[in-house]
Formats: C-alpha cells, sequence, structure tokens
C-alpha cells in the first residue's frame, strides 16, 4: 500500500493524502496541468489530483513494473519503462505512439527542453532524438565505471548539460543540443540578477494558482486567460478610435481609482434609488417643462406690448431778434 500526499511549500500546509492502494514504483508531474503520474508495481500509469479521491485517469501501460516515467516539456508526450521496453504515449489522446525494445530493463528516463530523451541501465547512459518515432540509432552514448549502477539522470534546464546519479557518487556530461536556446524571459531567466529573482519570488506567489483548479482539462484557467485578452483588445481599439477622432490628445482609459468600501455601496445604491424615482416620475417633469416654457413665452409677449412708444423731439420756437 502507497499514499500521496500534496503539501503548501508556500504556507507549510499538508493539501491533501489519499491511499494509493498499489505499490507506487515511479512518480512525475505534467508540467502542464500539474497532475502527478504514478507508476505502480502491476503495470498501470494512474493521475492523481490533489481534488479527488481517486485517480482522474488510469493506463495499462506495462505488463509488469513501471520503472520510470517521464513527460516532455509541453506535456503532450509521455514516455515509460518497463523490463523489456520503452513506450511512448500521445497525453492528448491516451494513446501509444510508439515502444521502442530493449534487451536489459531501463532503470531512469529523462526528456530535456529540446526534446532529447536520456536512457539509463545499468552504467550506460544512452541519448536518442526524435523519441517520438521509431528510434534506429542512439544519438550519444556515455558509460560509467564498470561496476557502478545509474540511479537517476537529469537535464539541466536551458543548458546543454545532463547530470547523472549513480553509486559512486554525480557526474555530468555535455549534451550537445539539449537546452533550449530560445528562452522566454517572463516564464524564467537563466541570468537573474538578485533583485530580479526576489521579485520573481513575490510575482510568482501573487500568481500562484489554487490547488483546487488542478485537473485535466485546464479550459477553465484558459477562460480566464481569455477574458484578460478580450479586455485588453477592447481596450485597445477604444484607444485607437478615440486617437483617430481626437488627433494629438491622450486616451486616459477608465479606471475605478477606489476600491469598493460600504459607504461607497451605500452612496451607489442611493444613487441607484434616486434614479428609479426620477424615471418613475419623468412624464410628468416633461410636461411641466412644456408649461413652464409656454408661460416665460407668454410674459415675454406682454412685456412686448407694454412698452411705450419713445418720446418725439420737437424743435424749439425760434426767438425773434
Amino acid at each position: 500500500m502507497g499514499q500521496i500526499k500534496w503539501l503548501d511549500t508556500s504556507v507549510g500546509n499538508v493539501v491533501a493524502t489519499y491511499d494509493i492502494r498499489q505499490v507506487p514504483t515511479s512518480m512525475t508531474q505534467n508540467p502542464q496541468n500539474a497532475i502527478i503520474h504514478v507508476g505502480q508495481t502491476n503495470g498501470v500509469c494512474s493521475l492523481w489530483s490533489p481534488n479527488k479521491g481517486k485517480p482522474v485517469a488510469s493506463l495499462l501501460v506495462h505488463n509488469g513494473k513501471v520503472n520510470d516515467i517521464t513527460i516532455d516539456r509541453s506535456g503532450n508526450y509521455m514516455a515509460t519503462a518497463g523490463l523489456d521496453k520503452i513506450r511512448i504515449w500521445d497525453l492528448r489522446m491516451y494513446k501509444r505512439v510508439c515502444e521502442h525494445y530493449y534487451s536489459v530493463p531501463i532503470t531512469t528516463m529523462c526528456i530535456s527542453d529540446s526534446g532529447i530523451l536520456a536512457t539509463g541501465f545499468k552504467n550506460v547512459v544512452e541519448l536518442w532524438k526524435g523519441y517520438n518515432t521509431q528510434m534506429k540509432k542512439p544519438y550519444m552514448i556515455h558509460k560509467e565505471q564498470h561496476d557502478s549502477h545509474l540511479t537517476k539522470v537529469a537535464f539541466c534546464p536551458y543548458e546543454d548539460i545532463l547530470g547523472i546519479g549513480h553509486s559512486f557518487g554525480f557526474s555530468s556530461i555535455i549534451v550537445p543540443g539539449s537546452g533550449e536556446i530560445n528562452f522566454d524571459s517572463n516564464v524564467a531567466t537563466p541570468y537573474q540578477t538578485v533583485r530580479q529573482r526576489r521579485e520573481a519570488t513575490v510575482v510568482e506567489l501573487l500568481d500562484k494558482i489554487p490547488s483546487e483548479l488542478i485537473s485535466l482539462d485546464t479550459s477553465n484557467i484558459i477562460g480566464l486567460m481569455d477574458e484578460k485578452e478580450a479586455n485588453q483588445k477592447k481596450e485597445a481599439d477604444e484607444k485607437n478610435r478615440f486617437e483617430a477622432a481626437n488627433p494629438g490628445k491622450a486616451y486616459q482609459p477608465h479606471r475605478n481609482s477606489k476600491r469598493g468600501t460600504p459607504s461607497k455601496f451605500a452612496s451607489t445604491k442611493q444613487h441607484m434609488t434616486v434614479n428609479k424615482k426620477r424615471l418613475e416620475h419623468e412624464p410628468e417633469r416633461i410636461q411641466l417643462e412644456k408649461e413652464l416654457k409656454q408661460k416665460k413665452k407668454k410674459k415675454k409677449k406682454k412685456k412686448k406690448k407694454k412698452k411705450k412708444p419713445a418720446p418725439k423731439n420737437n424743435p424749439q420756437p425760434t426767438r425773434p431778434l
């Protein structure tokens, strides 16, 4: 019997704990949706989420023990190692893509950022290109000491380096073309300064997705992102229209400068009530305005009629000389 447990490292609380009901032999995480893939002794690979007490999906990947599991960076392909073969699976359809036979059991595997598969057995490390097709010849072969036993292989992110753990310690080799050359600085930057690393830690904590959103279907998160992009596009269109209609003026987007407070909510409610009353008495108000305008016109006409004519200038009589 095995057990799987999720721990929130930023807070230190246990999120969930479930019984696997089988002896786990390998485990890895899908970088795309954060689902945990667990290999078992009966050849089943079960997918676990902290929101459910049972596997969200299960695949019979081998007839015997699952020695190791690895998933590529995109989260679309999974490689599983059995006693005599490696199988590649498409996680979008949960179908087997291809398989590669070995005469000895594979003990450890890893996929690089550029898609190079590293396999380890006994004291030998083999590197393959195009692992999701029928592989014919390894890209590289590396051998450790004759009496050593490999325990783990892992690629260094953004570097052409493969780390090898074995019974005598640790060693590393250079694998040309295994690292990602064009990295995205918004995701991760290998050349961060101390200040950038400190700020990135704060941003990661703020952008952290709660454990309730971990699931096979990531459409909820994608929907939120699509809504954000739609709002940004709408704001950009408004800015373009404003600049076209008012050349030379600076566009100022509408922003709510104050957050919602009880007093603000109360004033808003009062304002809505007043507006409602105004709408109810709108016809009467319009009628009163018409009557007042008519009265003003009548008063103006009466004033014009009451005006007296201007006196004529009578010429003064001339005195006789």
